[in-house]
Formats: C-alpha cells, structure tokens, sequence
C-alpha cells in the first residue's frame, strides 16, 4: 500500500483539515499512588510484552531490541528509542536498538496501553531493522527529522502511530481490535495528565495523534481502507 490512491477523497474531518487542540488549563486527576516493584522486575515485566509483542506483530526478534529501565528518563517521554553510540558504529544488519522505559510507564499503565505505546516504538525499531536490510537510508532520516523538528517530527510520529495501529487491524474483517486502540487513547490521556505545563501538553497533542484523532483514523480507514495509504501520506495535523 505504498501508492497513493488517486481515486481516494478523504472525509472532510480528515481532508485539509487541523484538529482542534484545546490550549486552556488542563484539569488533572490526583495521581495514583506508586507501587514498589524493584527494577528487576519492571526489566522483567517490559521484556516479556517486548517479546509478546514482536511474536504477535512483527517479523523480527528480540535480538534487535534493547529494553532499559531508567528513572532518570525525560518525563516528557517516558517512553522512546534509542541507539547507543557502541551500536550506531555496528553494521546496520546487527544492530540493536533501546526501548528506553521510564518506571511510571510500567507501573500505572494498564497492559493495554503499555502494549500500545510499546508497539509505537515497535514500530519505529520495524523501520530501522528494514532500511538497514535494505541498505535504505531510513535511519539518517529519522535522525534528520529530530533534529530539524516542528512539522517533520510530527508527520514522522503521527505515521508511526498509524503503522502501529495498522498492526491491530484486520483486512479481512475490516475492523481493528479494540484493545490496541483504546490502549493507545488511554496511554495519550495518561500522558497528558503527567505533563506539568500545558506547553508541554500542547506540543504532544500536535506531535501525536490525539484520541480524538485516533477515533478519527480508525473510523475512515473501517469505511474506506484505501484511506489507510491516504493516512500514512498525509497524516492528520
């Protein structure tokens, strides 16, 4: 699905069309209190669903996916890839890539939004593994895409969002599992909530697909599939 359809018309909700992000004060429900698993279990914990994940959706092992906990991790995030310098220096075909998880993550979530915020970064780690085989520059792109920011980083995450919700969906009955979806939505409101300044709110709901948007994705492409290519070009903004 590669081509762009040239017979496809988006819906207006979708076509041209920025979603609104709501810039006044987000209201936050208290916080739930932390639970005490040692690190050692939380590494435990995210490396099982890694490998869950990747048997279930994805055509590479977990040789190629490094899973770190680390508390000290950008709160903004609190979960994201990585390469480290000793692997970046690696043939492209051997290296490793880092999930890089930050507690909270493992411990408040539910396993369906951890999942699909996991297979988000599945994703991303999908398309390095598959540039390198291919000797495709895939890797300096994303690389370049970070560094020059704004709306390149936002088309290249709100993509990989729909990638990862086109892992949950079924050709042949046309529908996407729910569990994936939904777990996408909850992990989105989750994050908002952790934000502290509604900046840093502002810029995720720009970044990423919101959960408004993801209904929206998610009901376009049930009516049309062909509005999955359409979306994976043009990704809503």
């Amino acid at each position: 699905m590669n081509v762009r359809p040239a017979s496809v018309q988006a819906p207006p909700v979708l076509r041209g069309q920025s979603f609104a992000k709501s810039r006044a004060t987000v209201e936050k429900p208290s916080r739930p209190p932390q639970k005490t698993r040692s690190a050692a279990e939380q590494q435990a914990i995210a490396q099982g669903r890694v490998e869950h994940l990747l048997k279930t959706y994805f055509d590479y092992g977990p040789d190629r996916v490094q899973v770190k906990i680390c508390p000290k991790e950008d709160p903004q995030y609190y979960m994201r890839t990585n390469l480290s310098l000793c692997e970046f220096f690696k043939r492209g075909d051997r290296r490793a890539y880092q999930v890089i998880i930050h507690p909270d993550a493992v411990e408040e979530l539910d396993e369906a939004a951890f999942n699909a915020i996991l297979i988000h970064e599945l994703v991303h780690i999908e398309g390095y593994v598959r540039a390198a085989d291919e000797k495709q520059p895939n890797l300096w792109q994303t690389i370049w895409a970070n560094i020059r920011g704004g709306s390149h980083l936002e088309h290249q995450e709100k993509q990989t969002d729909i990638r990862a919700l086109e892992k949950a969906y079924d050709a042949e009955t046309g529908s996407f599992d729910a569990t994936v979806v939904e777990g996408l939505k909850t992990y989105r409101r989750w994050i908002y909530n952790k934000l502290d300044t509604n900046a840093a709110i502002i810029q995720k709901k720009e970044r990423y697909l919101t959960p408004e948007e993801i209904d929206h994705v998610v009901e376009a492409i049930e009516s049309n599939p062909a509005m999955l290519a359409e979306l994976l070009a043009h990704p809503p903004h």
